[in-house]
């Protein structure tokens, strides 16, 4: 399983769950509180910020562990004020607007939670998941669909897959680019679950990771949900 070596916490923040847009003036002032790295992601719609480049050290006590949250205090502090209003349910505890989503992609330096709105979590999920991975090349992305879906639904998410990977080798995204080369769709094949799954290669020497993060963005608002893929795996092929 490729484990996160760092455990460097990176947060992605998707605009819905705010009261207001994303901008230049908002990275700056995330960086003005002492953020690592702050990037801006699918046209402004999110931003993603690594607050201090380092992992928790969790054998810390007391004082010594609250100062290496500093920084992600501030952050929290900072978008308290801005977070849409919680939509209660009677039997939810949850306060939040919010739901963590856990992404996993194949880069080991992060370990990354993306803030969604309530719901999301239960009833649109697009996951991606790097769990299977032993390492991080060789690398082969899984794209997968229900059984019941249409060709059109199928050429419209590669068509979406195909533009960012154009983007993502001359412009890149979060000031990362991905090596140039062929994307190859292979044969789909059916999942144990059921599901329709096609193998996608690029080539991959080195982890990247606000590209993936785009391209989660792109599939999880580029199509209606009743037409979007259910989500991506990323293997080493056998």
């Amino acid at each position: 399983m490729l484990r996160f070596e760092s455990n460097i916490q990176l947060s992605l923040i998707t605009e819905e769950v705010l009261r207001i847009p994303l901008s230049a003036s908002v990275k700056a002032e995330l960086e003005n509180l002492g953020c690592h790295a702050v990037h801006l992601l699918h046209d402004n719609q999110a931003i993603a910020m690594n607050c201090n480049n380092k992992p928790l050290d969790r054998s810390l006590k007391g004082d010594a562990f609250q100062a290496q949250l500093e920084i992600q205090r501030r952050v929290n502090q900072f978008f308290e004020p801005l977070y849409e209003k919680a939509k209660r349910r009677s039997e939810s505890v949850n306060p939040q607007p919010f739901e963590l989503l856990r992404l996993e992609i194949p880069d080991p330096r992060f370990e990354i939670h993306a803030r969604i709105p309530r719901g999301e979590v239960d009833g649109s999920l697009l996951s991606m998941s790097s769990y299977s991975m032993k390492d991080w090349e060789p690398m082969e992305m899984r794209v997968f669909f229900k059984k019941e879906a249409s060709s059109s639904d199928q050429s419209a998410t590669f068509e979406l897959i195909r533009q960012w990977h154009i983007a993502a080798i001359s412009t890149g995204f979060g000031s990362e680019m991905m090596q140039p080369g062929e994307l190859r769709i292979g044969s789909p094949f059916t999942t144990r679950k059921g599901l329709l799954a096609f193998p996608i290669t690029i080539p991959y020497p080195q982890p990247v990771t606000y590209p993936w993060l785009e391209l989660w963005l792109i599939l999880r608002s580029g199509l209606p949900l009743s037409r979007r893929c259910r989500g991506i795996d990323f293997v080493n092929p056998s």
